[in-house]
């Protein structure tokens, strides 16, 4: 059985709504743009990007919602910053997410090195991971 990378269910809707908000080119447009800029209002987001206020609003929403941007009223405009946390929840768990492939991935680059081995043994399967990023070349045993 494989673990989770997710202790609670929570944090998988949270990651979940993180990666369906940033599933759009103008929401991430913006997020870069936030990210770049700081604190914007609507009307300076919408400069460049060929979209309305009205649309850019839906959008930043949809952000909001997944708690990636934060409002601020500043007189009359609101102005919109860039919430980190829920982008750095994001990167922590792709990170996971690669580790365990790199995993995966070592160990089958010790499988097809040894053909003459059906399974390699646990302690092999250890070391190959002190391996990453080394190129393992089959030994020309037959």
């Amino acid at each position: 059985m494989s673990s989770s990378l997710l202790s609670q269910q929570g944090q998988a809707t949270d990651l979940a709504m993180t990666f369906s908000a940033l599933g759009d080119p103008r929401r991430i447009a913006i997020v870069e743009r936030l990210y770049g800029d700081g604190a914007l209002s609507v009307s300076v987001l919408c400069e460049g990007m060929d979209i309305s206020r009205q649309a850019v609003s839906k959008h930043l929403k949809t952000l909001a919602d997944a708690q990636l941007v934060s409002s601020e009223k500043s007189g009359r405009e609101t102005l919109y910053s860039l919430e980190k946390r829920k982008l750095v929840q994001a990167n922590a768990f792709l990170a996971q997410v690669g580790e365990k492939w790199d995993g995966a991935l070592d160990r089958l680059k010790l499988h097809l090195a040894a053909p003459g081995d059906a399974d390699p043994a646990p302690s092999d399967i250890a070391e190959a991971g002190s391996d990453a990023g080394r190129t393992v070349r089959p030994s020309g045993k037959t």
